[in-house]
């Protein structure tokens, strides 16, 4: 709709050849990795085929607008519609990883140019642990096929250092330092926890092992442990882990908590959580979400250890 609007009034975009340009939209996290839950974020990324020019539509206006100037202003455009309340509230929240960057005013830019800040090496590490989970959401079937190929390339070309295990650790941490203890997300051996294992290890290994490359995050674990990359206990302990603190986080938006990724003080709220669970006592809960956290961090410290060495 955004686009059809855009282009009734500066016309199609095209690459120098006149051939038509397109956006391709990279749904990130839990998004790519189809694992969103109830008043998730939406993390993303938009892309665009090539540079040109929009070519002007019979009976349109003169003014043009070159690719580059056409794609931005679009994807604005889909970001302020999305995250625009309606009548009853807004529905996603929606986000353009990246402007996290610092490059001030870029929403989109071309497929060559994403895939060259990898290639030279520019683009920080946390950049490459978000595309284990990128997963293409639009765009033709042929320029998905070459956008998701070099994304693909980007994870399997990643010269893996041990030292980058050592970096992605303190990233952790640092995510760790801005959370309450009890949060099931980023606290410790939160859901996080989980993801960057499953990242980490992608990295590392899918030069030697392409189908390791999986954007959900327990599709990720169960491929890395087919592979070898992780014992069968690792990799169980940590799928569960992962299913219990999610089962958990999208019963808790179910009540439509304040702290999304907290177990509620209050002893009431726990008691309407145990009753969307099944369970007859709130302590039960409490008890399991202690467990599991402390076998995530038992079995990401093992793993990080010998990632760094």
């Amino acid at each position: 709709h955004e686009q059809e609007a855009l282009a009734n009034q500066y016309g199609d975009p095209c690459d120098e050849e006149g051939n038509p340009a397109e956006l391709i939209t990279y749904g990130l996290g839990k998004l790519g990795g189809r694992e969103p839950n109830y008043h998730s974020d939406l993390d993303a990324i938009f892309l665009y085929s090539s540079n040109g020019e929009t070519k002007r539509r019979m009976g349109g206006r003169r003014a043009t607008l070159t690719n580059q100037q056409f794609f931005n202003q679009l994807t604005q455009r889909v970001i302020t519609r999305i995250n625009q309340p309606g009548p009853d509230g807004r529905l996603y929240e929606l986000d353009s990883r990246l402007r996290d960057t610092g490059e001030e005013g870029v929403w989109a830019m071309t497929l060559e140019d994403f895939g060259k800040r990898f290639r030279e090496n520019t683009a920080p590490l946390w950049q490459r642990l978000a595309l284990c989970k990128a997963r293409s959401i639009s765009g033709s079937r042929d320029l998905r096929a070459k956008a998701d190929e070099m994304i693909a390339a980007i994870i399997r070309n990643t010269d893996w250092r041990p030292e980058m295990a050592v970096e992605i650790r303190e990233m952790r941490e640092r995510m760790q330092q801005t959370a309450t203890q009890t949060n099931l997300k980023r606290g410790e051996g939160g859901t996080v926890d989980i993801e960057f294992v499953s990242q980490m290890l992608t990295l590392r290994h899918a030069h030697e092992a392409p189908q390791i490359i999986q954007t959900g995050t327990t599709k990720s674990l169960l491929a890395l442990a087919d592979a070898g990359y992780l014992s069968d206990q690792e990799s169980m302990t940590l799928v569960n882990g992962y299913r219990t603190l999610r089962r958990i986080e999208a019963n808790l938006r179910l009540m439509n908590t304040t702290a999304r990724h907290e177990l509620p003080d209050d002893t009431h709220l726990m008691k309407n959580l145990a009753f969307l669970m099944h369970e007859t006592d709130p302590e039960m809960i409490v008890a399991q979400c202690i467990q599991t956290r402390n076998n995530n961090r038992m079995v990401f410290n093992q793993i990080f250890d010998r990632a760094s060495n």
